[in-house]
């Protein structure tokens, strides 16, 4: 089984699954999804609504339970399902979407270590962001010309 891959680029998620096509050979299924929330889920097919087992086009496991990507639209509107063939896919799924979130996450911080500080100008990953004792100063400054 091919792993499932995907990026995050803070906005959209990019979810690449493999599927054998009729000829056996592997095919990337893509599905994109910007500003929604995704969950791999598990349930026994008994315990779906007939809306939600409509959409999920697959059948159940090996170990009876059915497995599926549940992406939720951050604004409004009801999910989509994506099947997944297995408890393995859905693992590996589970893992790759963790991945690419700790990664985006990873970036931005880096990204705003880049930033000036807005006190004292310095690169915030040099500067520390501490300047507590600095602007207690300035203020007692301010207050001693005001007299």
């Amino acid at each position: 089984m091919s792993q499932p891959i995907v990026s995050f680029d803070g906005n959209t998620y990019t979810v690449s699954l493999f599927r054998p096509d009729t000829t056996g050979s592997m095919k990337e299924e893509k599905l994109t999804f910007g500003e929604h929330l995704l969950e791999v889920c598990a349930a026994p097919e008994s315990e779906l609504a007939s809306w939600e087992r409509s959409q999920i086009k697959g059948p159940v496991s090996d170990d009876g339970r059915l497995y599926y990507l549940c992406a939720q639209p951050q604004d409004v509107g009801n999910p989509s399902l994506y099947w997944l063939k297995d408890k393995e896919e859905a693992e590996a799924l589970r893992k790759a979407i963790g991945h690419a979130e700790n990664e985006q996450w990873r970036k931005e911080m880096l990204e705003d270590e880049e930033k000036p500080c807005t006190f004292c100008g310095e690169i915030l990953r040099y500067c520390g962001g501490d300047h507590g004792d600095e602007m207690r100063d300035i203020v007692r400054e301010a207050l001693r010309r005001d007299y």
